[in-house]
């Protein structure tokens, strides 16, 4: 998996979110942000290397 989209599924989900809920690339390009997120990155250069903040969702646990 290229490594910007692996940083963006753990600035969403928690190992325990991942294993429980998304353990399939099908449930994951479902979810809403990753969805958000392919459209975005399918732009952008193959060297493309942006960072991802940790989501306000994640963070509140």
């Amino acid at each position: 998996m290229h490594r910007i989209c692996h940083s963006k599924i753990h600035s969403l989900f928690t190992e325990q979110e991942l294993r429980d809920h998304y353990d399939t690339l099908d449930k994951l390009r479902a979810h809403p942000e990753i969805a958000k997120f392919i459209r975005f990155v399918r732009k952008k250069d193959p060297e493309y290397r942006g960072r991802n903040a940790t989501s306000q969702r994640k963070r509140r646990r």
